[in-house]
């Protein structure tokens, strides 16, 4: 990874977070660098995470990736 880069926190009530951010990765066979935004959702119960799900765009870090 290039450089990660949080956004913002907000809760969505008692047990959900979302946080945004955004993050560049270099891949080591081509060298080519791909920066993306991201939305991470966590639930969390007694005090732990319970629950994640990351939103990205996915069809584009593979295309990526392929070159």
């Amino acid at each position: 990874m290039v450089a990660p880069s949080s956004g913002r926190l907000a809760e969505l009530g008692e047990d959900q977070i979302l946080v945004t951010g955004s993050f560049a990765f270099r891949f080591p066979a081509t060298g080519a660098v791909y920066e993306d935004g991201f939305v991470v959702r966590l639930r969390v119960r007694d005090g732990q995470i319970a629950e994640c799900q990351i939103y990205e765009d996915s069809l584009a870090l593979l295309r990526a990736y392929r070159g």
